[in-house]
């Protein structure tokens, strides 16, 4: 057991060696969380900069390709979660994560605003609540692949007794290849900061690295969908992913006030 474990963390620690696709540097101090996305799914809505204005906290923007910001609801399973300088712990660094999230901007630096996130781990719930100050919560999440299709099913209770549900059939439709510069693939999923708002005003930047993503065109079936704001997400996405495999290294979050 302690040999893969340990090819997975060097694996995941050479992912910092490629950076010439970063819009920025890396961060020079060290990353403080490694862990490996897997069947990775994705889908997408336009969304008017009017819309989603009211979402977004003080001092981000929205950032818009041909003219419309994005929003994204992306499902997958995280393996190999560790801290730096630890082995991951079966078990306990497996799991699967629920996140909503649109394209903004936050000074010079595009962002992905995190505006819901939702782990089936609890272990990963506390980390992300404690270490990163994210809106974290605990959700029944299933990301199940079957054949050239990722199946994804999850539901929590917000509080006040609100649903927050997803289901979808996601079906690769071409290969997976790498996104072209300045393709809307690449401005939808190349992005290495998170944002998230938090009371009094204050923001939370987590700075991330990984590789480009290779991703896959998809038809997405999506049969249920509450996790979104009202209003955010209507009818069936317009643009779909899948991508198999991605190492990931997250650093200590920033924290300023707007």
């Amino acid at each position: 057991m302690a040999f893969p474990l340990a090819a997975t963390a060097a694996r995941q620690a050479r992912a910092l060696e490629a950076q010439g696709h970063r819009p920025w540097p890396a961060p020079g101090w060290p990353w403080s969380v490694a862990q490996t996305l897997a069947d990775c799914v994705s889908c997408h809505w336009p969304v008017a900069p009017e819309a989603l204005a009211p979402h977004l906290p003080p001092g981000v923007e929205p950032d818009l390709h041909d003219g419309q910001a994005w929003l994204t609801i992306a499902a997958l399973r995280v393996t190999g979660l560790r801290l730096r300088g630890l082995l991951p712990v079966p078990r306990l660094a497996d799991g699967a994560e629920l996140v909503v999230r649109a394209t903004v901007v936050v000074g010079d630096r595009q962002a992905s605003l995190l505006l819901d996130v939702a782990f089936s781990s609890r272990v990963a719930v506390e980390a992300a609540r404690r270490l990163y100050g994210l809106p974290a919560a605990s959700a029944s999440i299933r990301v199940q692949r079957d054949a050239s299709a990722v199946r994804v099913e999850t539901s929590r209770t917000r509080p006040g007794g609100a649903p927050a549900v997803f289901h979808a059939c996601v079906e690769a439709t071409g290969p997976a290849v790498a996104a072209a510069p300045g393709s809307i693939e690449a401005f939808l999923h190349e992005r290495f900061l998170l944002v998230a708002g938090r009371p009094g005003g204050r923001l939370v930047l987590v700075e991330q690295h990984r590789l480009p993503w290779r991703l896959a065109p998809a038809r997405a079936g999506v049969s249920l969908q509450t996790v979104a704001l009202p209003g955010l997400a209507q009818g069936a996405p317009a643009l779909a992913h899948l991508a198999e495999r991605l190492d990931q290294l997250v650093w200590a979050p920033e924290r300023q006030e707007a």
